[in-house]
């Protein structure tokens, strides 16, 4: 369980950071309270969906490709059952959320996003 409450204390911490960086956001809140409440209720689903929504994006994010994340559209996801679906009705597409305000971000913003996004990713490899 030590990986998984390290991602979750983690993604709450990136969450916070979000929050603060940008106030009038008021999904990174609903995604904060979502994210603390599934990972009381089962600790192991916040790894399971940031696999699932973030996970296929892992080369753009280990190479900071901030044109990748500029150009991509993310108004659909494909859920594991192949179902699409509109990202903004899925709370935990933070790539999504991010991608609103990436141009706005200064160097220093964006590289501290780019590093939280990639130590999620080494912790969810430690995990599977």
């Amino acid at each position: 369980m030590s990986f998984h409450k390290a991602f979750n204390t983690l993604t709450l911490e990136f969450i916070e950071k979000l929050i603060i960086t940008l106030p009038k956001e008021k999904n990174f809140k609903l995604l904060k309270t979502g994210v603390s409440l599934m990972a009381r209720i089962n600790y192991r689903k916040p790894v399971e969906l940031f696999k699932l929504y973030v996970d296929k994006y892992r080369i753009y994010i280990i190479n900071r490709d901030n044109d990748y994340f500029l150009k991509e559209n993310f108004e659909y996801i494909i859920e594991e059952n192949k179902n699409l679906i509109k990202s903004e009705e899925n709370a935990f597409n933070l790539i999504d959320r991010l991608k609103n305000y990436w141009e706005d971000f200064s160097e220093n913003n964006r590289n501290v996003v780019w590093e939280y996004l990639n130590q999620m990713l080494k912790i969810t490899d430690a995990i599977t």
